[in-house]
């Protein structure tokens, strides 16, 4: 058996400044190694390799942790908002499309009713009649949508391309 000795008042002075760190498991393996005669550099490479390292005192960053978590809550709602609001924007600055324009919406028949900033509406015909479809902004670029120009234009055919072309050698077309 060891014997055990007081500690000097600079060695306790250096474990109560050391003792911010560390559990009180951890400390009072340092004590009892220090009192056998061992250093506090010995003591402390013992003390963590057979009790463990730190001491996390939780409680005083609730209120960090607390607000830490409601800003990345906030900022990912506001992430979401922001990313639909910016797409709906520039759905609406597209001078392609504008609101009355009859369009293809996935292969059926709609019109641009309201294009908003979170969510754009559409006036789709189909068997239930004349519904709307309220489509999120977010949604708008994966969406097969396309432009109804001119509903009566067609293709010309071979026949009808050959006519106009014998009308123009012949210098009877006035189109041109």
């Amino acid at each position: 058996m060891k014997k055990t000795r007081q500690l000097t008042q600079r060695q306790k002075d250096t474990l109560k400044r050391h003792q911010k760190h560390h559990t009180a498991k951890h400390m009072s393996e340092m004590k009892k190694l220090m009192r056998q005669g061992k250093t506090f550099t010995q003591s402390h490479k013992i003390a963590m390799k057979k009790v463990g390292k730190w001491k996390v005192d939780f409680e005083q960053y609730y209120v960090e942790a607390s607000l830490l978590l409601a800003s990345v809550l906030g900022g990912l709602a506001l992430k979401d908002y922001s990313v639909s609001f910016i797409k709906g924007l520039k759905f609406k600055l597209n001078s392609q499309f504008k609101e009355g324009d009859k369009v293809l919406l996935d292969g059926e028949q709609a019109m641009i009713i309201k294009i908003g900033m979170g969510t754009t509406v559409f006036g789709v015909y189909s068997k239930d009649g004349y519904t709307w479809r309220y489509i999120s902004n977010n949604k708008i670029e994966s969406l097969k949508l396309e432009k109804i120009v001119d509903k009566n234009l067609h293709v010309d055919s071979a026949h009808e391309k050959a006519m106009k072309l014998q009308k123009i050698l012949e210098g009877k077309d006035d189109d041109w």
